[in-house]
């Protein structure tokens, strides 16, 4: 000791604290200071001093662990006398201290650990959990010093059991949407009686890659019944899923209708609203309650809060819709079949109609009927009618009955076809189509001769002013069109182009067979034209300067595609290759059961197809389709028809194939398709070398030396 002597003991006394085991007992003893409020320093001589124990100090009321220092089997520490650590409390030149020298119940292997989580989302922490051999126990786990919005979800306890050896024990970690983004602390403990254990934890919070918005903030509706509730989605550029609503403080009897929702979302297409359906069943408490819609997809969750004012049951109606899923032609109508069921006395007239809104193009007749019998459902036949120039697409709408504050709403899945077919353009000169693009300038088509057509709106065409000899592939990005083979082009207009002899210098050995733009840049690909075969990639941002940026032997690369933020490359030999940003590729092996892409074919990127890619395979007069998730794997050909797919489109929810036999199929899902003819007398009877592109209300097909439009 030092620092003072001894007045009473040191003598052996038994330590109560919970958890811990004493192999040496307790020590207790009394110390005279040399003046009131003096430290002490004391070392204990002990056989072993094994791994994890702690110096415990009790006091009447509780236990704990001290800090002390730990050298070999000796242990030090300081007492001051009136401190925390003496036993009487009092600066009166006494120090009274119970000490002993404790194995924990349990210990952590890590002092420390991060978590990184996105605002609204949760996150996964692993600890492993070392227990004493002879230790049992529930152990209590609780978040300490957290900011506001971070929260643990689980475990509020663990059993341990030292039998079974060490644990691994999972925490999950909730970061709600209004917690300020960067990095914050706080801290885990693992408790057992008198012992803790901690965790210091650096928790990392980012973005969500999708915010919400409820459009509509205060919510009434009646026990029984229904209200519509709008909400805004709004993802980040480089996001692509699907989320599903659900709500937070609901009380019993309110939810969403249907309870499970998948609301597809792509950042490239910028916010957007959807329309839900709320509902409280007939014993729901009546009041307004303040309520969380969280939309989760992705691992990720957003939050927006409302207000739902539940009152009595008032007059209302109920709408079912039997068959939800309709397909209309352009041109022609078909008959949907309703029932709308009064509730609470309802009598009146109804209005129906279609959100988000009526697709340009097509109506409903009748638009009202009137319910006369509060005690009998009425059928209604509507008829759905697209005109000629409605624009064929797959659309997942809400049909909505009203009437004042009555109403309801059901989910519609309306599928317009493309029956109206009209010639545009027919060049005097020969033409084999081979390509085309559309952009802020127009379309443009280019020919198998070398030829450039370009039109403002897909209805006027004329032929560019370009010199050059036949280009493989054209794109539009940045503002301008850009042509590519072994030499290179780009127009801002379409019309007046700006051309070069060559892709690479000396020689024009390289010729780029295929182009796309994504990511900001334009991305080529080919090989050489002699020699030895090479895949090549190349870049530009403007379609003037070019540099390459992959080079493998062995194969050429004919194909790429920019899809849900990244490229894909696919080349003879069974090549393919992927990158994020246009700029570093990774070779991939092509897998499937029989594949061999033909790459004189289009592929698509179909999100609502068997996958996230659709590939063309011609065997003899038949067509045959595979589908891929991730463009490496493939599934096994599947036949779709008994004629040439000369083109491919995926195009507002359809898929668009064009065929040699003068037909052009669609299908929302790759199960139900439709045909329909370009027209008698169309003269493309095979021809499979079309091409075919769209903006955002027409498609334009280049097929049989003519350019057609639907609508």
């Amino acid at each position: 000791m030092e620092g003072g002597s001894f007045l009473d003991g040191p003598r052996a006394v038994t330590l109560n604290a919970q958890g811990y085991r004493f192999p040496y007992g307790g020590l207790s003893f009394t110390a005279r200071v040399a003046e009131p409020g003096g430290t002490l320093t004391v070392t204990l001589s002990l056989p072993r001093v094994g791994p994890g124990m702690v110096l415990v100090k009790c006091t009447e009321n509780s236990c704990f662990p001290v800090e002390a220092q730990f050298q070999g089997n000796s242990v030090r520490f300081r007492v001051q006398d009136g401190g925390p650590l003496d036993a009487d409390g009092r600066p009166n030149g006494e120090v009274r201290d119970p000490i002993g020298l404790g194995e924990p119940p349990f210990t952590l292997e890590a002092r420390e650990a991060e978590a990184r989580l996105a605002q609204g989302g949760r996150a996964n922490l692993s600890l492993r959990i070392s227990p004493r051999e002879d230790f049992e126990g529930r152990v209590e786990v609780s978040l300490a010093g957290a900011p506001p919005g971070l929260r643990m979800v689980s475990p509020s306890e663990v059993e341990v059991r030292g039998r079974e050896g060490p644990r691994e024990l999972t925490i999950t970690l909730e970061a709600g949407g209004g917690l300020a983004l960067g990095r914050h602390g706080a801290e885990l403990r693992l408790r057992h009686g008198d012992h803790t254990a901690s965790v210091s934890l650096r928790v990392q919070v980012e973005p969500t890659p999708f915010t919400i918005e409820v459009l509509d903030t205060r919510v009434v509706l009646s026990r029984g019944g229904t209200a519509p509730l709008r909400l805004r989605l709004n993802p980040r550029l480089d996001f692509e899923g699907t989320v599903t609503p659900s709500l937070e403080g609901a009380p019993p009897g309110l939810r969403i209708d249907p309870p499970y929702l998948e609301l597809p979302i792509r950042g490239s297409e910028g916010p957007r609203e959807f329309g839900l359906t709320l509902r409280a069943e007939p014993n729901t408490p009546l009041g307004t309650h303040p309520l969380q819609l969280v939309v989760s997809g992705g691992g990720y969750r957003a939050r927006s809060a409302f207000q739902a004012e539940v009152q009595a049951e008032r007059p209302s109606l109920r709408l079912t819709i039997p068959q939800a899923r309709i397909r209309v032609d352009q041109g022609g109508r078909v008959p949907l079949q309703v029932r709308l069921i009064p509730m609470g006395g309802f009598t009146g007239e109804v209005r129906f109609h279609l959100l988000p809104s009526n697709p340009e193009g097509v109506r409903l007749e009748p638009e009202t009927v009137r319910v006369t019998d509060p005690n009998r459902d009425l059928e209604v036949e509507l008829q759905v009618q697209a005109a000629d120039q409605a624009m064929a697409g797959a659309y997942q709408l809400t049909l909505e009955a009203f009437s004042g504050e009555a109403s309801d709403r059901g989910p519609l899945h309306l599928t317009v076809t493309p029956a109206r077919w009209t010639v545009r353009f027919t060049p005097t000169r020969r033409t084999t189509w081979k390509d085309m693009a559309h952009g802020e300038e127009g379309f443009l088509a280019l020919t198998e001769e070398g030829h450039f057509y370009w039109s403002p709106d897909g209805l006027n065409w004329q032929e560019a002013d370009i010199v050059a000899s036949t280009a493989e592939a054209i794109a539009y990005g940045s503002g301008r069109f850009v042509a590519v083979s072994h030499w290179h082009g780009f127009s801002e207009d379409g019309l007046n182009w700006t051309s070069y002899p060559c892709i690479e210098e000396p020689g024009c050995n390289v010729v780029l067979y295929d182009l796309t733009f994504g990511m900001g840049r334009f991305v080529g690909v080919g090989g050489t034209r002699s020699g030895e075969a090479e895949g090549v990639v190349y870049v530009s941002e403007d379609g003037r300067n070019w540099r390459r940026v992959f080079r493998a032997s062995g194969y050429s690369l004919q194909k790429v595609l920019f899809a849900q933020g990244r490229f894909i490359a696919w080349g003879t030999n069974n090549a393919v290759l992927t990158s994020t940003d246009g700029e570093t590729w990774s070779s991939r092996t092509r897998v499937g059961v029989g594949i061999r892409l033909n790459l004189a074919q289009p592929v698509v990127h179909f999100p609502t197809f068997r996958g996230n890619y659709v590939a063309v395979h011609l065997s003899g007069d038949r067509t045959y389709l595979a589908t891929s998730f991730d463009g490496v794997g493939w599934s096994p050909w599947r036949e779709v028809g008994p004629s040439y797919v000369g083109a491919l489109l995926s195009h507002n929810g359809l898929l668009w194939t064009a065929m040699a036999d003068g037909r052009v199929a669609v299908t929302p899902d790759g199960e139900e398709w439709t045909h329909h003819s370009l027209g008698p007398g169309d003269g493309v009877m095979g021809d499979p070398y079309m091409a075919m592109v769209a903006s955002p209300n027409r498609v334009v097909l280049a097929a049989g030396g003519k350019v057609f439009t639907s609508p």
